[in-house]
């Protein structure tokens, strides 16, 4: 069932006394969550909300502190649920210049009587048609209430309280915002007119008849909150409960006797109340979107391929590769040198076994010339060892092959064969010179 919108409450404070009040919300599960605004002005009025860890229930904490001149008229907090399920109560906060007696009732309505008094129409809008810093009202024909936009925060004040505020300013220039401390530095008259409020002032006067006409029952041509029972009679009760607006004839009666009711100007109130609040929360949402969306851009440009980052890490895996590409090619040169250089030893070898090829065949050349055969048998045996150098074979005259890429680039150096150094011949040395010795034949006959 939809809330009834008639419960209502005061809150009073002493003009030129600090004080504090509560509110115990207990009339709203903890669970449906209370969603509260209000139009209080800063600077006078602070409000905390809490949660009373015993029971549950949500605690608002209502500060006042005297600060100057103070427009108190239609000063209220709404407080509603999330489901709109629980009643709305709406605390009328009002500052006085002293406490009123016991059972005295304010014009008007007190406690949980229907809210009908005539004014509430224009009251709903007093807070934002005027200064909230000197309490003035905004015009739109006198020049030192104009209202003027702040452009760095979007608040509004007076062009006098603007242009104080900027006089006493060590630049003559800033205007630092009173409400959220943001500076703006723009000279007031150049500042934008709030061209909303402006036209909420002219409109004001047409509202407050149209309240008027609203409260009076009458048949109309063509009626300005026609009755949903009868289009021709002007409404003057709203009923939360089917909804539908209704008029006070036999609509009423007949359609919703037993019903809650509330009137039009109530309904507008209430309404405009919620959407002041609604505004400033989609205010803030709209902030956090906004900071989401950049949040969305930054990490989108963070991947771009011509950023720091990314051209350094590719840089760096330049730097890795061809860094392991010189060793690779250097394990591949030591790999060649090595087995080079075992090459060229065996060589030498081979050069050597020529020598002593060339040296035996000459030597055995010299023998068989003096034919000197008799003691022959030194050079023979010298001559079969050289011989043997034929059956001989190198182990590094291989052609070169190479080790796999794997081989190369998988380990810090690669396979080097070990040079075998090969075994020289069992050749006997070279038989000392002889001297001439003559023959015994020839010296027996000399």
């Amino acid at each position: 069932m939809p809330p009834s919108y008639k419960i209502r409450k005061f809150m009073k404070f002493k003009k030129n006394t600090p004080a504090t009040q509560t509110i115990n919300v207990d009339w709203i599960r903890h669970s449906l969550g209370a969603l509260m605004s209000h139009n209080l002005p800063e600077g006078w009025f602070n409000v905390d909300e809490e949660t009373d860890n015993s029971s549950g229930n949500q605690r608002i904490t209502i500060s006042y502190e005297p600060n100057g001149r103070l427009y108190d008229e239609g000063l209220r907090i709404l407080l509603t649920d999330n489901l709109n399920e629980a009643p709305t109560r709406i605390f009328q906060v009002e500052v006085v210049e002293e406490e009123e007696k016991d059972g005295a009732r304010p014009s008007g309505l007190w406690g949980d009587l229907p809210f009908t008094h005539a004014s509430s129409l224009s009251h709903s809008k007093q807070a934002s048609i005027e200064c909230q810093i000197c309490g003035e009202h905004y015009s739109d024909t006198i020049s030192s209430r104009i209202p003027r936009i702040l452009t760095e925060c979007g608040h509004t004040l007076c062009h006098s309280c603007a242009e104080t505020i900027q006089k006493m300013s060590p630049d003559q220039i800033s205007i630092k915002c009173p409400i959220d401390r943001i500076v703006t530095k723009v000279k007031v008259e150049k500042l934008h007119k709030n061209f909303a409020l402006i036209d909420l002032i002219r409109d004001r006067s047409d509202e407050e008849k149209l309240a008027e006409k609203m409260g009076a029952v009458g048949i109309y041509v063509d009626p300005i909150l026609p009755c949903y029972e009868n289009p021709r009679h002007e409404a003057t009760r709203y009923c939360p409960s089917c909804p539908a607006d209704y008029c006070d004839r036999k609509c009423y009666k007949k359609h919703h006797k037993h019903h809650d009711m509330v009137t039009p100007a109530e309904k507008i109130d209430v309404n405009h109340i919620k959407l002041t609040g609604l505004l400033r929360s989609l205010r803030f949402t709209e902030i956090m979107v906004s900071e989401a969306l950049k949040e969305a851009d930054r990490c989108i440009k963070s991947t771009s391929k011509t950023g720091t980052d990314y051209r350094k890490m590719v840089s760096l895996i330049h730097e890795h590769f061809n860094r392991n590409k010189d060793e690779a090619i250097q394990n591949l040169d030591s790999y060649v040198e090595h087995k080079r250089e075992g090459m060229e030893l065996d060589k030498k070898h081979i050069e050597y076994d020529m020598g002593l090829i060339k040296e035996t065949k000459k030597e055995i050349e010299k023998v068989l010339k003096r034919k000197d055969l008799l003691f022959a048998q030194e050079i023979i045996d010298k001559g079969e060892a050289v011989r043997s150098l034929e059956d001989r074979k190198e182990a590094n005259l291989v052609q070169l092959s190479l080790p796999s890429l794997e081989e190369i680039i998988g380990s810090s150096k690669p396979p080097i064969p070990s040079h075998r150094t090969p075994t020289p011949p069992k050749v006997p040395p070279p038989p000392p010179p002889r001297s001439f010795r003559a023959s015994p034949i020839l010296s027996t006959f000399s």
